[in-house]
């Protein structure tokens, strides 16, 4: 909207206004520039506007470079200075991490000093203690060298001197010296008539100022049974074992204070492999004295020296006489010179109980030809030339000896040839025992050899040599025969009975009776004992056999009249016919026994013939016996246990054992099934011992944890029963082993294993009750129920069957019943133990009655493993047994 103006400024300074000029454009330049509202416009010479333009051009390079320049140095600054503040972040990080890390490192390496520090102390503790039992170990080492170096000394008096009697004191007094006792003394120990343990006084030694033993006539025999009952079992178990005094009867103990017993240690002494009698060692500290292992260790040896010296003195005694005992004796001494000549140069003067002189024999040129009989001179004469030889040593034979009147005695000659260090013949030494009796008697033996001394009938070799023979001949094509396997039916109880001297008259009455019974084509022959075997010939049918079996039972049950004692007696037999098919005789002897076996099972008095399938039930229970006696190694068996409780308040007052087996194939089998198989096979002994030793383990280890009941019920068998004293040494070394008592357990017997124990006149259950363990009736009232032996044996318990109880809740005549045995028992201090209580009905009756004070069922509990039994203990008491238990129960 402005109109445009222009203004020229001439170089000579002349302004002009209006279009410019044409004539500067061409050497000029316009330039314009706005300013406000308006526009300048100025026209320049082209020359100075280029030198005025190059020269700020330049100026601004150069003001660009320089800045270009210090924004490249700043911008390198600043990088080195970005690059140094990011390294010193690194850094920094770097630093921070290092410290956490060293703190970690610090902390764990603080828990791992702590760690260490209280693994060395521990150690150090550790180290201290092993110190201390080192010390203990080298001072215990100290005191068994001491009393080695005086077993020693005492090993030289003893086996040095010949007089026995005269060592041991001196042994006596260095012995107590050495371990600081107040006296030692040896008792020979025997039994009385009542059989208690009777320990003689022999020798002793008393440390002054204590008076002699001997002094006091309490001390002249010590009865262990009732004056310290506690060394009884482990002096019939061999075993050392110590007393206090207050462990003394307590009668008898202000006698033991006097002599200044305050402990004792008894050391059996065996000698010549049986018990002889007990080295003993009285402490007089008033503290109690704990026998050390080295102390025990070197007189369990000296003992045995004692025990050697005493079988030595014996002998020595015996060899005192040795010349008369020679003299007396068919035994002849002689020496022959070691030239070849062999001349007679001495001979024992007996020489004349065979009617020669043995001077004029001594003077002989040529005495083997007087002495010796023809027949048996070229033998003798090819042993002294024999003898000549350097290598030949000492040897024996038989010749026969001349005597004057034409007779002749057999000798056994032992030559010895005696040589120098050159190996040259000296001397021969010989004897000559009289061997006639012998000779004799080997001839008979071999006329017997055949024969069974008592029967007369064949023997077991010559039945099995005559059953192969026949045999062979079978399978050859020769007549089938058969064999009878006999055996005596009850033949044991008249042993026990009557006497053995009486079952041989039997077994011979009843071998005349088999060999009438049997053609003479037949063989009879005596197994074993009171067994007996048939061969029949020409038995092709099985009639024939069965014949004959029936024929020999009619013979061999008849009645026998002996001795003025009438027996009846019957037999089974077993029959085994030749099949072609049967592989071996020894086989025929198997299906045989099986018969007879299966004959026995069934209850005797019967033959049966040997059957496959009847024989494989037979080897069934075989296998299942071979089995048990194979199942103690196994680990297979187990015992359970079944609380004895009080009626009224349930608490456990006893367990009884039970065992169990845990057959690999079978499962569990349940003890009816295996008892008896037990029983028959002979297998009991070893299952009763295992019972007894887990029992006893099983009382001593809850006993430790404090949880043990008063008692431990085991069960006994008749097999165990006729052990005997077998029996006794088992359980004496049994809780010997686990540090029990007899008192702790129970033996529980059945009123038919009772009976038959009383009348073989076992006196086994006596012995038991002597020795402090209590006995119990099992099964009582069901079947030879004699109040008469429960009073003999002084039975602690008497066990009423669970038929009475059931029946007790139902029938007035078994309440009665169980009253009656009820009063038996009150009146001689008997307990009563109900067992089978199987419902609260059954205890209520049982408490309402009085019947018993204790029970035991499935009322309260089964049997149950070793750690439910630990958990029954634990509590206390028991609650009634649960129905659904109950089955569980019955199912095992």
């Amino acid at each position: 909207g402005f109109k445009r103006t222009f203004i020229w400024v001439e170089k000579s300074g002349v302004l002009f206004a209006g279009e410019r000029p044409e004539r500067a454009i061409g050497n000029a330049i316009a330039v314009a520039e706005r300013r406000g509202d308006f526009t300048v416009h100025a026209v320049l010479p082209r020359s100075e506007v280029l030198r005025e333009w190059g020269s700020e051009t330049r100026h601004e390079i150069a003001a660009l470079l320089v800045v270009s320049l210090a924004f490249v140095l700043l911008s390198l600054f600043a990088r080195r200075a970005l690059w140094r503040h990011q390294a010193a972040e690194r850094e920094a990080a770097v630093a921070e991490e290092r410290a956490s890390q060293l703190g970690l490192y610090q902390t764990e390496l603080e828990a791992t000093v702590n760690q260490r520090t209280a693994a060395l102390e521990e150690a150090y503790m550790r180290l201290d203690a092993e110190l201390g039992e080192r010390r203990a170990a080298e001072e215990a080492l100290r005191e068994h060298d001491g009393l080695l170096h005086a077993v020693t000394e005492s090993a030289a008096e003893l086996l040095g001197s010949d007089r026995f009697e005269e060592a041991i004191p001196r042994v006596l007094r260095l012995i107590g010296k050495t371990i600081g006792v107040g006296r030692v003394f040896i008792a020979k120990i025997n039994r009385d008539e009542e059989g208690h343990l009777l320990a003689n006084l022999v020798e002793e030694w008393s440390a002054p100022p204590l008076p002699p033993m001997r002094s006091n006539p309490a001390f002249g025999v010590l009865d262990l049974d009732l004056q310290m009952p506690k060394l009884v079992a482990p002096a019939l178990a061999g075993t050392v074992a110590s007393i206090s005094l207050g462990e003394v009867a307590a009668p008898f103990r202000p006698s033991f204070a006097e002599a200044g017993l305050s402990s004792l240690l008894q050391v059996p002494v065996e000698s010549e492999g049986r018990l002889w009698g007990s080295c003993n060692f009285i402490d007089s500290s008033s503290v109690l004295r704990q026998w050390s292992w080295a102390e025990t260790d070197s007189l369990l040896t000296l003992a045995g020296l004692v025990g050697a010296a005493n079988a030595r003195a014996r002998t020595i005694k015996e060899l005192a006489n040795a010349n008369t005992i020679v003299h007396n004796s068919p035994t002849i001494l002689y020496r022959l010179a070691g030239d070849p000549s062999f001349r007679l140069v001495y001979i024992s003067g007996n020489i004349a109980r065979f009617g020669q002189d043995p001077e004029k024999l001594l003077a002989a040129a040529d005495w083997v030809r007087v002495l010796v009989h023809p027949e048996d001179q070229p033998k003798l004469h090819r042993v002294l030339a024999e003898i000549l030889k350097r290598e030949t040593e000492g040897s024996a034979i038989e010749l026969r000896l001349l005597s004057k009147e034409g007779g002749e005695r057999w000798v056994e000659n032992r030559y010895n040839p005696v040589r120098d260090d050159q190996g040259r013949l000296c001397e021969v030494e010989g004897i000559l025992i009289d061997i006639t009796e012998r000779k004799a008697a080997e001839e008979k033996i071999a006329r017997l050899a055949r024969t069974d001394a008592l029967t007369g009938l064949a023997n077991r070799a010559t039945f099995f040599e005559r059953l192969r023979q026949a045999f062979a001949a079978c399978k050859r094509g020769a007549a089938p025969f058969a064999l009878l396997f006999i055996d005596l039916d009850d033949f044991k109880n008249v042993n026990d009975t009557l006497g053995h001297a009486l079952g041989d008259i039997l077994l011979r009455e009843v071998a005349s009776r088999l060999k009438g019974a049997i053609r003479e084509t037949d063989l009879a022959a005596r197994y074993g004992g009171d067994e007996f075997a048939v061969l029949q010939a020409d038995a092709a049918e099985p009639a024939s056999a069965g014949a004959l079996a029936a024929k020999i039972l009619g013979a061999v049950g008849e009645r026998y009249s002996l001795e003025g004692n009438d027996i009846h007696i019957g037999a089974s037999i077993g029959i085994a016919l030749f099949a072609a098919a049967a592989g071996e005789a020894d086989q025929m002897v198997t299906q045989a026994d099986l018969a007879l076996y299966r004959a026995k099972e069934e209850g005797g008095d019967r033959y049966r013939f040997h059957s496959q399938a009847l024989d494989e039930a037979v080897l069934e229970r075989i296998a299942l016996a071979e089995d048990l006696r194979k199942a103690i190694a196994r680990e297979e068996l187990e015992l359970y246990y079944q609380p004895q409780v009080e009626l009224a308040s349930g608490k456990i007052v006893g367990m009884e054992a039970l065992v169990r087996w845990h057959h690999p194939t079978r499962g569990l089998i349940a003890p009816r099934e295996f008892i008896a198989v037990a029983e028959k096979t002979g297998a009991i002994g070893a299952l009763g011992l295992w019972v007894l030793d887990a029992a006893c383990r099983q009382l001593h280890l809850w006993r430790e944890e404090g949880l043990a009941p008063p008692l431990m019920a085991i069960n006994l068998s008749l097999a165990q029963l006729k052990k005997g004293s077998a029996l006794l040494r088992e359980i004496a070394e049994t809780v010997v082993k686990w540090k029990l008592e007899p008192s702790d357990l129970e033996f529980d017997v059945t009123e038919a294993t009772l009976a038959q124990v009383t009348w073989s006149q076992n006196n086994v259950l006596a012995e038991l009750r002597r020795l402090g363990a209590k006995i119990a009736i099992d099964d009582f009232g069901t079947a030879y129920s004699s109040f008469d032996y429960v009073k003999a044996y002084g039975v602690n318990h008497i066990k009423i069957d669970p038929s009475f109880i059931r029946e007790g809740t139902k029938d007035a005549r078994s309440r009665a019943t169980i009253r009656a045995m009820i009063d038996f028992a009150g009146e001689f201090g008997i307990g009563v133990i109900a067992e089978g209580v199987e419902t609260a009905e059954e205890r209520d009756f049982l408490i309402e009655s009085g019947a018993a004070a204790r029970a035991q069922g499935y009322y309260f509990s089964a049997a149950v493993d070793a750690s439910h039994a630990r958990e029954l203990l634990a509590d206390g008491s028991i609650r009634p047994f649960s129905e659904e238990a109950k089955a569980q129960a019955d199912a095992t």
